[in-house]
């Protein structure tokens, strides 16, 4: 759970710091806003939108009130996880964000950028030396499609939702939704990360494609990690959650196309099934091993 900064005087009242929480729920950071949307084309940047000369989007909230916001949080030991959609708006931010390291160096911290859907190859160098985590989207391209180039042209498709970027630069990114805004669907996120191909069959950005295990972590280890939680969460392995689903086939070796469509078979949460699909045992489709396993790392 995010806290709009809106509400920030009422935790820090109360004492609370980021990772206060349970297994079901967690406060994982403090949340604000730089600049506007993709889908709406309001995300503020260095270059005007496709098509435009004048319109370079927008900006939410003043600079000063971005080193305000970041100072304050970051000072009191949490962590800010603001949205930052266009390069200019990344590029504020990191300001807000080397300045508050400087002045109180908290590089446990990790603050995280939501979205962070425009990268150029100095923000990606930013990034890695303050510590920071990206948060893209990532059923966008898929979602989307041609849209994005009629928006923002083939030259800069190739430095948005940046996964093969952060990864090459050692930077933490987690796979993100934003549902309403996009799919939510994880499968789909990664079939949209590894094909870079939009549902109308357009490829965009393929210079940016990752395989399907860096997919994969995108919504398990590196989620954990983005979320403070990779101590316990995040790995199909003794003693942590064993909160997980079974496919009806291995993710990481059906045709990069089919990623999406893999059908579920079983939802667990704490070793326990809470959902199956018609005709699933509680160990359907598991093997011996695997069994024993589900009966070892459950720590519910």
């Amino acid at each position: 759970m995010l806290l709009h900064y809106g509400h920030y005087d009422a935790i820090h009242a109360l004492g609370l710091r980021t990772g206060f929480g349970g297994e079901y729920l967690r406060l994982g950071g403090i949340k604000s806003f730089v600049d506007g949307a993709i889908g709406g084309r309001t995300c503020l940047m260095e270059q005007p939108f496709e098509g435009t000369t004048d319109d370079y989007g927008i900006q939410s909230v003043s600079d000063r009130e971005i080193s305000d916001i970041v100072r304050l949080v970051h000072g009191d030991g949490n962590r800010v996880c603001f949205h930052a959609n266009g390069d200019r708006a990344i590029g504020k931010l990191l300001d807000a964000l080397e300045a508050a390291q400087r002045e109180t160096p908290r590089p446990e911290l990790h603050h995280r950028i939501e979205h962070c859907s425009i990268v150029n190859t100095d923000i990606l160098a930013r990034m890695k030396a303050v510590g920071a985590i990206a948060a893209p989207f990532g059923s966008y391209i898929h979602y989307h499609g041609s849209r994005l180039l009629d928006w923002y042209g083939p030259q800069r498709i190739e430095r948005m939702f940046a996964h093969r970027s952060f990864l090459d630069y050692g930077i933490p990114v987690a796979g993100s939704s934003d549902y309403p805004c996009g799919p939510f669907e994880p499968l789909l996120a990664m079939q949209s990360c590894v094909t870079r191909t939009g549902r109308d069959g357009t490829p965009l950005g393929l210079s940016q494609r990752i395989s399907a295990p860096e997919a994969l972590a995108l919504y398990t280890v590196n989620a954990a990690f983005a979320a403070g939680e990779d101590h316990l969460k995040g790995r199909l392995a003794p003693g942590y959650l064993a909160d997980f689903v079974v496919l009806d086939e291995s993710p990481l070796s059906v045709e990069p196309a089919a990623l999406g469509a893999l059908g579920i078979r079983a939802t667990y949460v704490g070793a326990a099934p809470v959902w199956e699909c018609a005709g699933h045992s509680p160990t359907g489709g598991l093997g011996e091993a695997q069994t024993r396993w589900i009966g070892r790392s459950a720590i519910h």
